[in-house]
This record gives structure tokens, sequence and C-alpha cells, in this order.
């Protein structure tokens, strides 16, 4: 009968198992003495190349991984570049990481065609300075923050439940203002705007109050409320002389006395961009 491991005390059979034995040893042996022989060259090179010991070893003892799997994550791990071309030339106040998302609290401004045809007019009188209109027009309740994709509905949801506990409000508009952002790459000019009571630095105190239960950075401790009408790249508020503000408020003066209802911002709601998602929390009216 057969079997996978048999017995015997025959000293014909043992002579038999120690031939072949040594038959398997000489057969490994010359075939581990070929694969040294095949591996020569490479060493032989490599020292032909002036190369160090550890880079032989490397090229012999380890295999590289195939493309396909080097590129898996490529694009999550490199750091996206920013270009200025892209955004107007203006610079990142922070630097892109993936899965952050720039977000900040705003009252948006209704555009009107009047009002664009004022910022053409600021726009010439500061010129060679290259000022351009803005893209929106809105009053910062907050500055622009870094908040990570899961914080978007706790956030939103904390917001929401709080300003409709808040009521709608009118501000005035009042002088031309200029400023600058933080990192001094951009300048702003705008128009100040006034609430009527002290609804702006209530709606500041809930974004404060909400950012704060993720880290996030309050606003300025003395805002200057303000809607930003055109801006350009730089500090260059030094560049703006003297007779070109006085230039500036004379043109605002007459172009709100002009359109009367226009010197009125109503404000209803408070918005939330992060991203390209934006997210509207309704004020409760006021009866006027």
């Amino acid at each position: 009968m057969n079997s996978l491991v048999s017995y015997s005390g025959s000293s014909s059979e043992d002579e038999g198992e120690r031939s072949k034995s040594k038959s398997m040893k000489r057969y490994a042996q010359n075939r581990l003495n070929r694969t040294h022989d095949t591996e020569a060259p490479v060493l032989k090179r490599c020292r032909a190349d002036n190369a160090s010991k550890e880079h032989c070893h490397g090229i012999t003892s380890s295999l590289p991984l195939p493309t396909a799997i080097l590129g898996m994550f490529g694009d999550r791990q490199r750091d996206k570049e920013d270009d200025p071309k892209q955004h107007g030339g203006r610079v990142r106040s922070f630097p892109h990481v993936e899965g952050n998302w720039a977000s900040f609290v705003y009252i948006p401004v209704s555009a009107d065609e009047r009002l664009n045809s004022f910022a053409d007019k600021l726009l010439t009188v500061l010129q060679p300075l290259n000022f351009e209109r803005m893209d929106d027009l809105h009053i910062s309740l907050s500055r622009t923050v870094c908040i990570r994709h899961h914080w978007i509905s706790p956030l939103t949801e904390s917001l929401k439940e709080k300003f409709q506990q808040l009521h709608s409000c009118y501000c005035d508009v009042g002088s031309v203002e200029m400023y600058t952002n933080d990192e001094k790459s951009r300048t702003f000019i705008s128009m100040e705007v006034n609430p009527e009571e002290n609804n702006l630095m209530e709606y500041i105190s809930v974004v404060d109050t909400c950012f704060r239960e993720f880290d996030l950075p309050s606003f300025y401790e003395n805002p200057s409320f303000h809607i930003s009408l055109i801006w350009c790249v730089g500090d260059v508020i030094s560049q703006i002389t003297k007779k070109m503000a006085e230039k500036l408020q004379r043109l605002a003066s007459e172009f709100y006395n002009t359109h009367p209802d226009l010197s009125v911002v109503p404000v209803n709601q408070v918005l939330l961009k992060t991203g390209n998602k934006t997210f509207a929390f309704h004020l409760q009216n006021v009866d006027k």
C-alpha cells in the first residue's frame, strides 16, 4: 500500500535514501551557484559606476513598486500650487489643504446696475491704479476660516438655530473708506454702513459663539462694517492721493443723494458660504 510517509529498517533502502539526499543537495548547490553568477555582473556594474555599497545592496535586494501603485495617492499627498492668475491675481490667505473648506458668514447686498455704474466712476478716479469691481457685494460678519467637511452640517444647524431668534434690521450707507486685508495683499474701496441699532454686533456675537464650538477665530474686536465696491492686488493705500480721496467722497455723496433708495440696506438674512455651497439663515421680520 502506498503512503505519503513510509518507514523502513532495511539497509538497502537507507543507502538509497542517502544517495537520493546527496543528489538533491548537489542540485540545490548548483542552482545556487548559477544564481550567484547571474547577480555578479549587476554588482560589478554598480562598482564600476563608483556607486556606494549601500546603493548596490538596494539594487539587488529590493524591487521597484509598479508605477500604477506609486501614483495611486499622488493627488492626495501633493500640495496644490496656488496660481493667482486663476483668480484675478489674488493670493490665498492660507494654503489649500484637501478636505478644508474656506468659509465665511456675511450679509448679502443686492446687485444694482446703478451701483455698478457708480463703481466704474470710482475706477476712473483711481487710475492708473489697477482696481476692479467686486464680484459680489456683502457685509462681512466673520473672518474667512477653514472648516472640515464634516463640520458643515453641525455648524449650519447651530447658526440656523441662533439666527432665527434674531430680528432683521436696516443699515444706512455712510462715507467712503479704504481697507486692506490682514495679509496686506489686497486693498478695498468701500462704503461704510451703520445699523439702526446694535443689530450687527448681535449677529457677530452669534457667529463668534458658533465658531468657538469648532475652535475657529472670532471676528475683529471693534469691527468697521462696510460694503466693498472695488479692489486691487497689494496694499496701495499710500498711492491714493488726497485729491483722489476727496473726489471719491464727492462722487459718493452725489450718488446716494441722487439714489436715496440705495442709501439704506435691508438685512433680512445672513449667509454662510463654505467652498461652493451657500446656506441662508432667515431673520425675524420687524414691522416698520
